[in-house]
């Protein structure tokens, strides 16, 4: 069950790291910096603006996200699919499907010049991989819970 716990982990540090760049990218959207860097995925360095400073660790931070889930998936692979753990594996690699069309969408965003439409829909793709990252985090730590209470009950038996 060691698998188990591990994707929990992996989890619940891909689900952090998209509550971060959530919060990151709400800024530089409130502070007007979404067109600060107007390439994809280049920003010029070193940052010459506090808004291109912003921008940038928008883009860099999404490859934290990205590898957060990576691992999530690698973590997931080690796991057996029985039960509810199959839900998380399916949760997990439903986020990395997501998280690539978020990229994607995040370049066509820069790209329109954040077209408002496609600005909600960048907003609406980042809830939606928090949702998949924290349900596979909670099917994964029940999962893991159930196990160990198994095996306290079958210790004092």
């Amino acid at each position: 069950m060691d698998a188990a716990r591990r994707l929990f982990q992996s989890n619940i540090m891909a689900a952090a790291a998209v509550i971060i760049m959530n919060v990151i990218g709400s800024y530089v959207s409130s502070i007007g910096a979404g067109m600060a860097c107007p390439d994809w995925p280049l920003c010029p360095f070193p940052p010459y603006s506090y808004h291109v400073l912003m921008e940038f660790l928008h883009r860099v931070w999404g490859l934290v996200v990205v590898a957060a889930i990576i691992l999530s998936v690698l973590r997931a692979r080690r796991v057996k699919a029985v039960g509810e753990l199959r839900v998380a594996k399916t949760l997990v690699y439903t986020s990395l499907v997501v998280v690539m069309v978020q990229v994607g969408l995040g370049a066509i965003v820069v790209f329109t010049a954040l077209l408002p439409e496609l600005v909600a829909l960048h907003q609406l793709l980042a809830q939606t991989i928090l949702s998949l990252q924290v349900a596979a985090a909670g099917i994964s730590w029940a999962a893991t819970t159930r196990h160990v209470e198994k095996e306290q009950i079958t210790a004092r038996g």
